[in-house]
């Protein structure tokens, strides 16, 4: 079934137009806050605009199941490198998956956008990943070191092995944590949410 007229075209859009309609895509997934709006503001895009172009990404039938990896080839190209699923269990049903790991967008230059899939075709695991030459991590010693979009689940954990996990759904994950503003300053506690592992927001309880 073909989009609504009202929605963007995919099909016909330029390879930056996609990659455009992907991140609008993301941003209409993740919860709503400050980044969001700095998203769209980089993007020049409205909240109407968002919902409009996520609708056309989900017509691409990248939700469903048996799609597979075939819309994310439409709308991002080639994945820029490909290999086994990490960290996988013994006798995990994941078991034999591979990790695609596509370019670049815009909005998050340092990172990737990976997508697993299992041998019988359907994908799972979507998440941002550091791109491929790392900066050195910056260290997380007060609250101002949480930026949203700065860091991944994984470089946020290796430093701060302390962090209590607290409600994970779908696609997002939130850890509490105590840290001042400043060394030696009262201390606070925090609430970490990462949306496709992607630190998103940071609240000060």
């Amino acid at each position: 079934m073909s989009p609504p007229p009202s929605l963007p075209s995919v099909t016909r859009a330029s390879a930056a137009e996609r990659a455009r309609l992907f991140q609008l895509y993301l941003l209409a997934a993740m919860r709503p806050g400050p980044a969001v709006e700095t998203g769209l503001g980089a993007l020049g895009a409205s909240t109407e605009e968002m919902r409009g172009a996520a609708d056309a990404v989900r017509a691409t039938g990248l939700e469903q199941l048996e799609a597979g990896l075939r819309p994310y080839r439409e709308l991002l190209g080639e994945p820029r490198r490909v290999g086994p699923a990490l960290g996988l269990p013994p006798g995990s049903p994941l078991s034999g998956s591979q990790a695609y790991a596509f370019r670049l967008l815009p909005l998050w230059p340092a990172f990737d956008f990976l997508v697993h899939e299992h041998p019988s075709g359907f994908v799972w695991g979507l998440r941002f990943v550091r791109g491929a030459s790392p900066p050195p991590p910056v260290p997380i010693t007060s609250i101002g070191d949480l930026r949203p979009w700065s860091l991944v689940r994984e470089e946020f954990l290796a430093q701060c092995p302390a962090a209590q996990r607290e409600d994970a759904w779908g696609t997002f994950c939130d850890y509490s944590l105590w840290l001042s503003y400043a060394p030696g300053g009262a201390m606070h506690e925090v609430v970490v949410g990462f949306d496709f592992d992607l630190l998103h927001l940071v609240t000060v309880l």
